[in-house]
């Protein structure tokens, strides 16, 4: 594709909204030459207003990567360097919140950060499954000592599980 490429030629690629708005789908910019990307999407930008072309969050993301080229290495590296790490951010802060303040009880009642750890997993299962009980019989039910709800305790007493069976106990 040796012809230079306008937003115009593009305009045949647009997909009209159910609410009447132009849409380029990213699959179509994908035809444009390598070369032309970047002022193509230029043009694309500055031709349209954002209230006839509602998602150029694509068109943008292109622009910022100057080619197509550049921005499918791009995307395939990230998606690389991220194959088979931890994403710790998939975990939920309420979940977090809520272990962490039954770990905080616990370590005010025991006056020790390490107390959990030289304690038999089967007791944890048990507590689990205490609290797993009075959870279903109420799921607004908090525990009568901590005060705290009987889910973040379940939830504790599954961390201090997993991190026993990590570290081999």
């Amino acid at each position: 594709m040796d012809r230079l490429v306008n937003a115009g030629d593009l305009e045949r690629y647009a997909v009209v909204l159910d609410n009447g708005h132009k849409y380029i789908p990213w699959v179509a910019l994908a035809e444009v030459p390598t070369a032309d990307v970047a002022a193509v999407l230029e043009e694309i930008t500055e031709r349209y207003t954002e209230d006839r072309f509602p998602d150029l969050s694509n068109v943008r993301f292109l622009l910022q990567c100057n080619n197509l080229d550049r921005s499918v290495k791009q995307m395939e590296q990230k998606i690389k360097a991220d194959a088979g790490k931890c994403l710790p951010t998939l975990v939920h802060t309420s979940l977090i919140r809520a272990v962490a303040a039954v770990r905080r009880y616990g370590i005010e009642k025991y006056h020790d950060l390490e107390n959990w750890s030289r304690v038999e997993p089967q007791r944890y299962r048990d507590a689990l499954y205490r609290h797993w009980l009075a959870y279903l019989d109420d799921p607004d039910g908090v525990d009568q000592e901590s005060g705290l709800p009987h889910l973040w305790h379940l939830a504790c007493n599954v961390d201090f599980l997993i991190e026993l069976a990590e570290r081999g106990g």
